[in-house]
């Protein structure tokens, strides 16, 4: 009578382990977009969708927790720090194409220096990644980004100009 019950405990662990696993892989997969988003990765095919499948995926991106206005900015908080870029946050702000973390306490020169990015007169600091897609570096004056550096992607496309909610 023993092995039965030895079967009926290695099933239940097997399906722990499983489901553990398989929790471990939907948050990667979760995270691997806002990552690939964040990072300068997505190809022009997915702009359109970017925002309504973050939001399908984590409930942060349901809706902002704050937004601006002039310049444009939604901010989101999410459940758990996502690093890219060597830099790591759990707040995700979306301007008009472009997607960004929100860090703390980081001098836009030190980020310039590290991520090889150009200075420009009016314009974030940034690195051509391909024609239309910009890594970019820069602040906001916006009461809760007041002292962070912005620092992700630009994404020059019509569809990516429309993220943010109005």
């Amino acid at each position: 009578m023993e092995k039965p019950q030895l079967s009926l405990l290695v099933i239940k662990h097997l399906g722990a382990v499983l489901l553990a696993l398989g929790t471990t892989s939907a948050f990667a997969a979760e995270s691997q977009l806002l990552e690939n988003a964040l990072s300068c990765k997505l190809k022009d095919s997915e702009l359109p969708a970017l925002m309504r499948q973050l939001a399908s995926q984590q409930p942060a991106f349901a809706k902002p927790s704050q937004q601006y206005g002039a310049p444009s900015a939604d901010v989101y908080r999410l459940a758990k720090p996502v690093s890219v870029l060597g830099y790591s946050s759990a707040e995700v702000v979306v301007t008009p194409g472009r997607i960004l973390l929100a860090v703390p306490g980081e001098p836009i020169g030190k980020a310039i220096g590290k991520l090889k990015l150009q200075e420009e007169a009016y314009s974030p600091a940034r690195r051509e990644v391909r024609p239309t897609v910009n890594v970019v570096a820069f602040q906001l004056s916006h009461k809760t980004l007041e002292n962070k550096l912005l620092v992700g992607c630009e994404y020059q496309h019509g569809e990516a100009a429309r993220w943010v909610q109005s």
